[in-house]
């Protein structure tokens, strides 16, 4: 019996490290999300929606991006104090979009929070832009709800 149990015991740790090691963290200032330990991460400015995130899949194509700010081109309207602390959706869109005479789907997420700043609360907008013909769906649903506010 007490051989089982170690057995066992073994088995669940070596799976709890196959799974840590499955997703790491990427941090921005505010924010944080698990992403595949495959996929990366690259930064980009943008003169009018300030730092824009691409996430690549193994293949370094890039199937998602992100942006934050205090408001994003697809959220909706909102009040202050129905913002949390943690990140919450506000605006779900699937569509369509022509990219290099392709016609490519592109599900789009925005999640809202408040975020403290000089002892006051502001508005915290994050919009994920995936493009589920570069990776799966379910994966971009869990790397959205893996989004987590740095408090």
């Amino acid at each position: 019996m007490r051989k089982h149990l170690i057995f066992l015991l073994f088995i669940f740790l070596l799976m709890s490290c196959e799974r840590n090691e499955e997703c790491v963290v990427f941090k921005t200032s505010y924010m944080s999300i698990s992403i595949p330990a495959s996929y990366k991460v690259d930064s980009v400015e943008h003169w009018d929606m300030g730092k824009i995130y691409h996430i690549k899949n193994s293949n370094n194509e890039k199937m998602m991006f992100f942006y934050s700010g205090w408001r994003t081109m697809n959220s909706l309207k909102y009040e202050m104090s129905a913002l949390t602390d943690n990140l919450k959706t506000n605006n779900r869109i699937d569509t369509v979009e022509s990219y290099n005479e392709r016609q490519l789907k592109n599900s789009i997420f925005v999640l809202q929070a408040k975020r403290k700043f000089d002892g006051k609360d502001y508005p915290y907008i994050v919009e994920f832009s995936c493009y589920p013909d570069f990776s799966d769906l379910a994966t971009c649903e869990k790397i959205v709800s893996s989004a987590k506010m740095n408090h």
